[in-house]
C-alpha cells in the first residue's frame, strides 16, 4: 500500500473508534520525491566539483480534529509509517483547544492543466543529470574570463515530487511537480540565481551571468558617496524584501488583522480603502506557468486562482488561511506567488537616465529590525552602485538609505521599470547618509 493511502486509511479508521482517540475530521498532505544537487567548491576557478548529492523527500502533515473538538497538527516523516498508532497517540497528547480552529473544507473544483511539471527536469532526476555539469561549466567559462573574477561558487539542483492531499470530506487529489534552481556568486560578493519549475536554459544562464557582471564590472572602482536626498533605485530582490516586510508582513497579514493588531481593519478591506497610488497592484497568482508557487490547491484544499490583494492602490483582501478567513468572515486566500503589478512602467534605461546623482541598491542589511507599522526605514546598503548623469560610476560602501516606504508608494514621483523578464525595479526619493 502506498504511504499516502496507508496514512489516510489509518486516519479514517480512527473516526470509528469509541475512546478518547476518536477522530472527528482530518486532513493529510504528503510530498514524496527525490532531489539532486551539485556545486562548484569554494576556491579558485577550475577547482573541484562538490560531489552530487541525492536525497529522498518525504514530508507529511496531518491536521486532526478530535472528537472532543481539540485539534492537533502532526508532522510525519518516513519513519512515522513504522508505527502510525504511536504517532497519532503522541499527536493527541499535544492537542490543544482553539475556538477559531478551521473546519475541514469540502472538495472544491480545482484548476486543470497547470504547467507544474517539466519532463526535461524530470529526466534530470530519472535518467541523465549530465546537464548539471554543463551548467557549472558554463559559469566557469563565462565568469572565469572576467578580469574581476578571483573565485566562483555555483550550485545547481532539481527535484521531482508527487503530492497528495486527502481529507475526511472526500478530497483526494494528487499531482506531480518539478523544480530547478541554480545560481552563482563571484568573489563572495554578488549572487544571482534562477528558481522555477522548468529547465534553466542557456538564455536563463546568460541572464544570471549578465546580472552578476552588471554589478561586478564596477567592483574595482570604489566611489565615495555624498550624503543628501536623492533618487534611489531598488533592484528587484531589494524591492521584494521591502514588500515582504512592509506589505505582506504587515498590511496584508491576516492574523494581525483578525486580532486587531494591524494598521488596517476588516472594514478597511470591505470598504476597499485606498492606501497607495493607483498604479500599485499586488496579486497572488497560483496559475502562472512553471512558477514555484503554482499548485492546484493550498495545503488546506483552497483552489489556486489569481486573486488581487491590492488593486489600483486599494485594499481588497488580506492573506488568509481557513482559520482567520472563518474568524473575520472573508474568503481564504488561494495559493500562489505574490507579485507586484504596476501600471505605467518605464524602460530601465530611462530610469537610469533620469538620475543626475543617485544610487542603485542591490542588497540591504537590517530589514528585520525595521518598524513595519510606520513604513519608516533606515538600512545599510550591502551592495550598491553610484549613478551620475545616468551612468553607473562604481561601487559604494558605508552608506545608509532612510525614508518612508509607504510615502514612496503614494508619491507620483516614484517610478517603476521592467528590469528582467517579469521583474520590477522601483526608483524613489530617499535620504542617503554616507559615512565620513
Amino acid at each position: 500500500m502506498k504511504a499516502a493511502e496507508k496514512i489516510s486509511q489509518k486516519l479514517e479508521n480512527y473516526t470509528k473508534r469509541k475512546d478518547d482517540l476518536k477522530i472527528k475530521d482530518w486532513r493529510f498532505g504528503l510530498a514524496e520525491g527525490c532531489e539532486i544537487s551539485l556545486g562548484l567548491d569554494k576556491g579558485e576557478i577550475g577547482g573541484p566539483y562538490l560531489p552530487p548529492s541525492t536525497n529522498d523527500v518525504f514530508q507529511g502533515s496531518a491536521y486532526v480534529i478530535w472528537a472532543d473538538d481539540s485539534v492537533s497538527i502532526i508532522d510525519m516523516d518516513a519513519k512515522s509509517l513504522e508505527d502510525l498508532d504511536l504517532v497519532l497517540k503522541e499527536g493527541k497528547l499535544s492537542s490543544y483547544v482553539d475556538p477559531d480552529s478551521p473546519d475541514i473544507l469540502e472538495p472544491q473544483t480545482l484548476p486543470s492543466d497547470l504547467k507544474i511539471k517539466d519532463e526535461k527536469v524530470a529526466d534530470l532526476i530519472n535518467k541523465d543529470n549530465s546537464y548539471f555539469f554543463e551548467v557549472l561549466e558554463f559559469y566557469k567559462d563565462q565568469l572565469g574570463q572576467k578580469p574581476y573574477a578571483k573565485n566562483i561558487e555555483a550550485e545547481v539542483g532539481a527535484s521531482l515530487a508527487k503530492s497528495n492531499l486527502m481529507n475526511s470530506k472526500g478530497l483526494n487529489v494528487s499531482w506531480e511537480s518539478t523544480s530547478m534552481s541554480t545560481g552563482a556568486i563571484v568573489n563572495d560578493k554578488f549572487w544571482d540565481f534562477y528558481s522555477k519549475r522548468n529547465l534553466c536554459e542557456k538564455k536563463d544562464l546568460n541572464r544570471i551571468v549578465n546580472e552578476i557582471d552588471r554589478f561586478m564590472m564596477h567592483i574595482d572602482n570604489p566611489m565615495k558617496m555624498k550624503s543628501g536626498k536623492m533618487k534611489v533605485i531598488l533592484a528587484p530582490d531589494t524591492l521584494g524584501a521591502f514588500f515582504g516586510k512592509y506589505i505582506a508582513g504587515e498590511i496584508l497579514e491576516g492574523g494581525s488583522i483578525a486580532e486587531n493588531q494591524s494598521l488596517y481593519t476588516v472594514e478597511d478591506f470591505l470598504n476597499k480603502r485606498k492606501i497607495f497610488d493607483e498604479r500599485i497592484n499586488l496579486v497572488v497568482n497560483g496559475l502562472k506557468d512553471y512558477d514555484n508557487g503554482t499548485v492546484p490547491c493550498s495545503g488546506e484544499g483552497v483552489p489556486a486562482t489569481k486573486q488581487y490583494l491590492i488593486a489600483e492602490g486599494r485594499l481588497i483582501t488580506p492573506m488568509l488561511g481557513l482559520k482567520y478567513a472563518k474568524k473575520i468572515g472573508m474568503e481564504p486566500t488561494p495559493p500562489g506567488s505574490l507579485k507586484l503589478e504596476v501600471a505605467d512602467k518605464m524602460p530601465y534605461s530611462g530610469m537610469l537616465k533620469g538620475i543626475d546623482y543617485g544610487l542603485i541598491v542591490y542588497g540591504v542589511l537590517g530589514m528585520h529590525t525595521q518598524d513595519s507599522k510606520t513604513g519608516r526605514y533606515g538600512l545599510a546598503v550591502s551592495e550598491g552602485l553610484l549613478v551620475e548623469d545616468g551612468k553607473v560610476k562604481g561601487t559604494v560602501k558605508d552608506v545608509v538609505i532612510a525614508g518612508n516606504f509607504f510615502d514612496a508608494l503614494n508619491d507620483k514621483k516614484t517610478k517603476f521599470a521592467k528590469y528582467r523578464a517579469d521583474e520590477i525595479a522601483m526608483r524613489l526619493e530617499s535620504t542617503v547618509k554616507a559615512r565620513d
